[in-house]
């Protein structure tokens, strides 16, 4: 569910400007038509921000992502934070492709096509409380130094705000007036519909193309992507092929009871290489 309201139309009178302008449709998005908008400063000598709508109230001790596609203009320099840190703790800089400070909450990078990055930023909601999410300028490397005499000519583009229950972001997910829920982006076969049918032993073939992510997390159980997974309705019986994302490679996880099992990672792989991987499902 994305919970940002006219999440690719940041000129609606519910996004709060503060000190900034805003461009709408002024250059193509992500989606291939002319739909993202440009964020510009003012001259004004203070703090230069965009506040979404308010979303929530969030449920404390949820665990909560962020995430926007940025394309550089004539500022590259973005915080994405929340306008109350008590409740939602994310801050987070971002300078083109890079994390340059991450204070609050986890980050990461995700080099898109033509010029374009998906900044996240995730957190656990401190409050049962509403929030907004902020994406504020500043003039240095420092996401301390954010009051400034800015410059109404200086801006970038935003494209896709989106804020969600959950870890990681997923694919975009566009809303207007309300939150969007979509279906699941997994596909479940469980024992009863599929499974229990097969005689012979089966093999799930699993394929992907990872590209460019950089992350502040400090292992490579922080997943870019699940390629198979299967468990018996539990979180301690379960088995897992990821692509980790800082180690590079692929990790194979069998957990039986709450012991691991099993643990496996291959060679290092790299921007889009094409990966395959087979499993096979002994009776």
């Amino acid at each position: 569910t994305n919970l940002v309201t006219y999440s690719s139309d940041l000129s609606n009178a519910a996004w709060l400007k503060g000190n900034v302008t805003v461009e709408s449709n002024a250059v193509m998005g992500l989606d291939g038509i002319i739909s993202a908008d440009k964020l510009a400063e003012n001259t004004v000598n203070t703090t230069h921000y965009l506040s979404s709508p308010t979303m929530g109230p969030l449920t404390s001790g949820e665990t909560y992502t962020a995430s926007v596609y940025v394309r550089g203009g004539q500022k590259t320099r973005l915080i994405v934070t929340s306008n109350n840190t008590t409740t939602w703790p994310i801050n987070s800089m971002f300078t083109g492709s890079a994390i340059t400070s991450s204070t609050l909450g986890s980050a990461t990078v995700t080099q898109v096509d033509g010029g374009w990055y998906r900044y996240t930023v995730t957190g656990v909601a401190g409050a049962a409380q509403s929030i907004r999410l902020n994406l504020q300028f500043t003039e240095t490397d420092s996401n301390t130094t954010t009051s400034y005499a800015g410059n109404e000519y200086k801006g970038l583009y935003i494209w896709g705000v989106q804020v969600e229950n959950g870890s990681w972001a997923s694919s975009y997910i566009p809303t207007v007036a309300s939150a969007v829920t979509r279906a699941k982006e997994t596909l479940e076969l469980t024992e009863e519909d599929y499974f229990s049918a097969i005689t012979a032993s089966p093999t799930v073939i699993a394929e992907a193309v990872p590209f460019e992510v950089v992350s502040t997390e400090a292992n490579d159980d922080a997943r870019v992507f699940t390629l198979c997974h299967s468990d018996d309705g539990t979180t301690v019986n379960t088995s897992s092929i990821t692509l980790g994302r800082t180690a590079n490679n692929y990790k194979g996880r069998m957990y039986a009871y709450g012991e691991e099992q099993f643990t496996h990672a291959t060679d290092s792989y790299g921007d889009g290489d094409f990966l395959t991987n087979n499993l096979a499902i002994k009776s």
